[in-house]
């Protein structure tokens, strides 16, 4: 069973999570050190937290594929759990991960959470192919759901969708981003949210900044700064200060 625990983990764990989640210490530590000695894992470190790895791939699969869906399911939303009580300090460095144990675990509200942190997380390390990657799998999740189920979809899409210039810019993808603003564009004004109205005119503007087109640049720029003086948040609307500055 240890080992079944350890493959739906990952291909990498550390001895902490594993006996936290197996709730046995000892017998824990003991079978490790057994599938160590017949070859199945390998001891990556010792100290401060020994981590451990599946030699071979195709134990893990087999190991994992053991296990009935609906066990694997609740196995992923313990690991999850006791991901966060663990390193609660943290969370940031392992949101993808603890995006992935939600997700496979039922709790697409969590994993979305996680989806969300991951993508803003890659966005501010300049990571942005990664980003534009968690962004395109956090939309595939959100076509899947309806508004009766998750009433919080609209808002959810259009927070994230606001936030996306630089990795469609990495991408080259500005038409198609400013095409997926336009969609959104009624839903964004209907809203009246300031915090999203404000990268929203930021973001449209630096879109129509890209083609050349300062006509509908510098009025969503200046509606941008606006919105966000008012709300005490200009820092949400740098690209449109940049604009105005340049135009």
């Amino acid at each position: 069973k240890v080992l079944q625990i350890a493959s739906v983990i990952g291909r990498e764990f550390d001895l902490d999570l594993l006996q936290s989640v197996s709730g046995k210490e000892m017998a824990a530590a003991a079978c490790l050190a057994n599938l160590q000695e017949n070859d199945f894992l390998l001891e990556k470190q010792s100290s401060p937290v020994a981590q451990y790895a599946f030699k071979h791939s195709i134990v893990r699969d087999v190991a994992y594929n053991s296990l009935v869906q609906k066990t694997r399911k609740a196995m992923h939303d313990r690991i999850a759990n006791y991901m966060e009580r663990l390193n609660p300090e943290r969370l940031e460095e392992y949101c993808d991960l603890l995006a992935h144990h939600y997700l496979k675990g039922g709790r697409t509200d969590k994993a979305l959470d996680y989806l969300e942190m991951t993508n803003q997380k890659y966005i501010r390390l300049g990571a942005l192919q990664e980003a534009m990657q968690s962004f395109s799998e956090v939309m595939r999740i959100l076509d899947t759901l309806d508004s009766i189920d998750f009433p919080a979809l609209d808002s959810y899409r259009m927070r994230l969708v606001v936030d996306q210039y630089y990795p469609f810019l990495s991408c080259f993808k500005i038409r198609e981003y400013l095409e997926l603003l336009s969609r959104y564009r009624a839903n964004v004004v209907s809203a009246n949210d300031p915090v999203i109205l404000t990268k929203y005119f930021s973001a449209v503007a630096g879109c129509h900044m890209y083609f050349g087109n300062f006509d509908e640049a510098v009025p969503s720029a200046r509606r941008a700064i606006l919105t966000g003086k008012e709300i005490g948040h200009p820092e949400f609307a740098l690209m449109a200060y940049a604009i105005l500055f340049f135009s």
